[in-house]
């Protein structure tokens, strides 16, 4: 069953097509309570002593995602992400721990913020590396 729990998932998610669960407004209220308690979490975890993964498990993955998700839904709803939501999303993915949430964060900073993608982008990449 857990090796079919994504197909559960869309099953689930198939129950609330055309209809509106989630104002605009929420979601971007939505993320900024997410970035303020993600933080608390891992702060609170370090300050502990529980290591430097901090949560529940030692795998944060999942929850490091669903905060990636959120900003890159809050940035298609609004074209862009506050100040204050870039810089807690930053803390809040490096204090994770999870090395692969910041390749992903920084996935996620190049599709945003790369406007025109050429061959000349690819050097700057690679340049900046």
């Amino acid at each position: 069953m857990l090796a079919f729990k994504a197909f559960i998932y869309l099953v689930f998610l198939c129950l609330f097509t055309q209809k509106v669960l989630f104002t605009r407004f929420s979601l971007v209220k939505g993320l900024d309570y997410l970035l303020v308690i993600f933080l608390a979490k891992y702060v609170i975890w370090i300050l502990l002593g529980g290591g430097f993964r901090p949560g529940l498990f030692t795998e944060n993955n999942f929850e490091i995602m669903l905060v990636l998700f959120w900003a890159l839904t809050v940035w298609s709803l609004e074209g862009n992400l506050t100040l204050k939501q870039w810089v807690l999303l930053t803390i809040v993915i490096f204090l994770s721990g999870s090395r692969s949430g910041v390749v992903s964060y920084f996935a996620l900073l190049c599709i945003l913020l790369i406007r025109q993608f050429d061959w000349k982008t690819i050097l700057k990449l690679a340049f900046w590396a």
